[in-house]
């Protein structure tokens, strides 16, 4: 879902459609690669792993794994997007996408993304709602 959100947020930005307020990321898995750390640290990234496997039924053949618009992580410009609600948590394998999206954001300019990183006790519901919480909050601030 989060990889989907970038990815509409991109072609808002690129169509010249209204500006979106914000794009909420929860666990965003942005790399089809999977060689980050958080991967290696929880045994993902092989083959027959879960993320693997969703990769594979997203992108099909491969043929467009370096499309902004199925990898956003791919993008080589990022100025324009809407600003980014990023959730990542500290056992979660796809927390250095969620990290690194962060980074090139605020890299291209887009006002300051909000990094969440959570504990690895948190469930994610309450954490995603307690952060939902903190996004309104911002978003009614003069």
């Amino acid at each position: 879902g989060a990889n989907l959100a970038a990815a509409l947020a991109l072609r808002a930005r690129d169509d010249h459609h209204p500006a979106l307020a914000g794009q909420i990321l929860i666990a965003p898995m942005l790399d089809p690669r999977m060689g980050s750390t958080a991967m290696r640290e929880a045994n993902q990234g092989t083959a027959d792993c879960v993320f693997a496997r969703g990769w594979q039924q997203y992108l099909g053949d491969g043929r467009h794994a370096e499309h902004p618009y199925g990898v956003p992580m791919a993008a080589t410009r990022l100025a324009g997007v809407a600003p980014a609600l990023i959730i990542v948590a500290d056992g979660d394998p796809t927390r250095d996408d969620g990290l690194r999206y962060a980074e090139r954001l605020r890299a291209a300019g887009v006002p300051e993304p909000i990094r969440t990183p959570l504990g690895r006790d948190c469930s994610s519901s309450g954490c995603a709602c307690s952060s939902f919480q903190r996004l309104r909050r911002l978003s009614l601030e003069p």
